[in-house]
């Protein structure tokens, strides 16, 4: 990019310098009656055409080659602050990749302890489920154990009763 910024540098020098040169080469014309020496594709393309018209042109394509070498400036200027930016986030993404790596192995462990405890409750959870129907099976035999001795016992008392009638 250095290189793009030194050559952009040196292609506007230059056309300053060409700019220069025609005016200093109008002026010459102005003054003496020596004719300019033109490049072979100026020449082609300002066949005739008078000095101040060359001039001109000259000015004009040289404005327009600033003009494309000022975009190309402006797009390396804005990837240069984009590549400082990056550079600027560079220190900030290490430090958090560092507490990331402190951070890994805790999670880790958080997560198999989660594991453990959910094992715990489900053995838990199990426990009580048997539990719950060892005792409904008690409570249920022990029902059925009381209709039964309801059923006993009524039937004592109504032995009783028969043989109190039978003895009075």
């Amino acid at each position: 990019m250095a290189k793009k910024l030194e050559s952009s540098d040196q292609v506007a020098q230059e056309c300053a310098e060409h700019v220069r040169r025609l005016n200093s080469d109008g002026r010459m014309f102005a003054e003496a009656s020596t004719p300019v020496e033109l490049s072979a594709d100026l020449r082609e393309c300002l066949q005739g055409t008078s000095v101040t018209e060359a001039i001109s042109f000259e000015v004009k394509e040289c404005t327009s080659r600033t003009e494309t070498l000022e975009t190309k400036l402006d797009m390396l200027s804005s990837e240069l602050q984009s590549m400082r930016a990056d550079v600027a986030l560079a220190p900030r993404v290490a430090a958090l990749v560092e507490q990331l790596k402190d951070v890994a192995p805790k999670v880790i462990e958080q997560e198999l302890c989660v594991r453990e405890l959910l094992e715990k409750v489900g053995r838990l959870e199990v426990e009580d489920r048997m539990k719950t129907t060892l005792e409904q099976g008690k409570s249920d035999s022990s029902t059925a154990r009381i209709v039964r001795l309801e059923g006993a016992v009524d039937r004592l008392g109504v032995s009783m009763e028969s043989l109190a009638h039978g003895a009075s």
